[in-house]
């Protein structure tokens, strides 16, 4: 698979094809994700101060930021 002409992984066996090509493909996404992720979230907190301490959205709002931290290699 490649990213903007960068090559991020190859597809061997071990797996089926179509689970390899689905992991290439989000491992070739994966920048993109995680930046999405992480200006959806700036802009959620910055958006109002009253959200940020919402319990309704709370699971959420952690399981977002423990994925990011999990992608930078941050312990969880």
């Amino acid at each position: 698979m490649k990213n903007s002409e960068k090559e991020v992984g190859s597809v061997n066996g071990g797996y089926p094809h179509a689970k390899h090509e689905a992991n290439a493909h989000l491992i070739a996404a994966a920048p993109e994700l995680y930046a999405a992720l992480a200006n959806v979230m700036q802009w959620i907190m910055a958006w109002d101060v009253a959200f940020q301490d919402d319990d309704e959205w709370k699971p959420d709002r952690d399981a977002a930021y423990a994925a990011l931290a999990k992608a930078r290699g941050e312990a969880v």
